[in-house]
């Protein structure tokens, strides 16, 4: 009898109605042996109640966390993000960024986002493209293809 534990994973946004991306993608890992972890606030008191109970934190569209119409605003909350990725990277979280797009559609600030994107990529573990056209376009762009694995959309 194995006593091995599935792996957890808990994303950034949680699946939320009006995106079936989200709801199918998990649904599929799932039935594939990945237990789907309801994230929260991705602050300090949250890494800590989760530590050792999720392996993987998942980010999806991180500029949800960060647009602001003011780029002072915009930057201590890309800051922010980048100073609780690194944390929980030292708590032993792995951590996944799924780049749907390697910019948002809508770009407050292009200067802020090329280094909110440059400083991202590389406090991550893993990086989920879906396409090899977007693989390369993350390393034209940022240089990284270490751990950046394509991962075709199932819809």
């Amino acid at each position: 009898m194995s006593t091995t534990r599935r792996l957890r994973i808990s994303s950034f946004p949680n699946p939320y109605p009006g995106n079936p991306y989200l709801t199918l993608f998990y649904d599929h890992l799932r039935e594939n042996g990945v237990d789907y972890v309801r994230s929260g606030y991705f602050g300090r008191s949250w890494r800590r109640e989760k530590r050792g109970k999720i392996d993987y934190l998942r980010f999806h569209w991180p500029s949800f966390d960060y647009s602001a119409a003011a780029a002072r605003r915009s930057l201590a909350a890309m800051a922010k993000i980048i100073g609780n990725v690194h944390a929980a990277r030292m708590m032993g979280y792995k951590i996944i960024w799924t780049m749907h797009n390697l910019y948002p559609h809508e770009r407050q600030n292009a200067t802020l986002e090329w280094l909110f994107r440059f400083a991202f990529v590389r406090s991550v573990d893993l990086v989920f493209v879906h396409s090899p056209a977007a693989r390369d376009d993350l390393w034209r762009r940022s240089r990284r293809r270490r751990s950046v694995h394509v991962v075709r959309i199932g819809l």
